[in-house]
């Protein structure tokens, strides 16, 4: 994938599964650490997202989530987006779907990640993958300024 977020022709869909595969480990690896940290006190997390409309898969698209600690906002803390994917099983796998990390976004002061695609969520789908949905994750593996905070996440559709 190039830096606009367009898969080179010569990439083949059997080396983006792969590599969708790899990144899924990874997660399921850091989510994991986030877990054990849940049972040794860390301060609860909790994520906001809607459903937003979409007029087109080519269309700009502006993601938001609200990310709050023990119900306060969390500033300066990074979201990782992804976007749900569905289409063909050789695609996406059996269940018909995939999250594909997209990008990440820093929380403003009111604890809002902002996250856009300018040219839609097309500008990150295979041949025949239509976006119907996305994700957002917060994952911690390390204390952040001396604290520990649970992993969230939160998940909603595009109309």
């Amino acid at each position: 994938m190039d830096a606009d977020g367009v898969i080179p022709k010569k990439t083949s869909a059997a080396q983006a599964v792969a590599a969708s595969a790899l990144l899924v480990g990874a997660l399921v690896a850091v989510s994991g650490c986030t877990a054990s940290k849940r049972n040794a006190g860390c301060i609860h997390t909790a994520i906001a997202v809607r459903s937003v409309p979409i007029a087109s898969q080519t269309a700009p698209l502006t993601l938001q989530a609200r990310l709050t600690g023990d119900g306060k906002p969390l500033a300066q803390f990074r979201a990782e987006f992804f976007l749900v994917f569905t289409g063909p099983t050789e695609l996406v796998g059996e269940s018909g779907k995939l999250a594909n990390l997209t990008g990440y976004a820093t929380s403003n002061a009111d604890g809002i990640a902002t996250f856009r695609l300018a040219r839609g969520p097309a500008q990150e789908a295979l041949p025949e993958e239509r976006a119907v949905g996305y994700e957002v994750r917060l994952t911690f593996g390390n204390p952040i300024k001396g604290r520990y905070y649970c992993g969230s996440h939160a998940a909603a559709s595009l109309t």
